[in-house]
């Protein structure tokens, strides 16, 4: 009986992200404007383009570009972690997406992350001294394709936003770390 409970409390739990993400995905998101960023994420851009549009805006902002998900969570993008996005292309491409839609999340990685809701939070499965925790955010790309942002909670309290990953929606409910 005990078990049959923790896997109905696992399954709550699951559903319960799946709607928090849903929810976001059927959010209004700035009208023209979004649509017009729906078709860049469809078209894709160079890496080039993409590393030119972060850096300034990190540049802009004094080095560190401060962000807040749409459920008050705050994340940083840095020069050292812009590198990192942009080579985490892998991922994305692993998911059937083109190398140039994954820089063009990067390079709008403030919007998705402003439109993002955080939907899961564990420790480092590595046991790194440096990280307290590992936070999972879910931002709309278009259909049924979404942004699986990674923001690590270092030992300083700061979070950096550190890996951004293309994905069908339903392919998230089979990832290790949603359940």
């Amino acid at each position: 009986m005990e078990n049959f409970n923790k896997e109905l409390q696992r399954q709550t739990k699951l559903e319960e992200r799946i709607n928090r993400i849903l929810c976001a995905l059927e959010l209004e998101l700035d009208g023209e404007a979004y649509a017009e960023k729906i078709e860049e994420y469809k078209r894709g851009i160079s890496i080039g383009k993409a590393k030119s549009v972060l850096y300034k805006l990190i540049k802009n902002n004094g080095g560190k570009l401060i962000l807040k998900s749409r459920d008050g969570e705050e994340g940083y993008v840095s020069k050292k972690s812009a590198d990192k996005l942009l080579s985490s292309v892998n991922k994305s491409v692993h998911n059937n997406f083109a190398a140039e839609q994954h820089f063009a999340a990067v390079a709008n990685i403030d919007n998705l992350f402003r439109n993002s809701i955080k939907v899961l939070t564990h420790l480092d499965n590595k046991n790194r001294k440096n990280i307290l925790a590992i936070h999972r955010f879910v931002a709309p790309l278009y259909g049924d394709n979404v942004a699986f942002i990674t923001v690590r909670e270092i030992a300083e309290g700061e979070k950096k936003i550190y890996d951004i990953e293309l994905i069908e929606l339903g392919k998230l409910e089979g990832m290790n770390d949603v359940k």
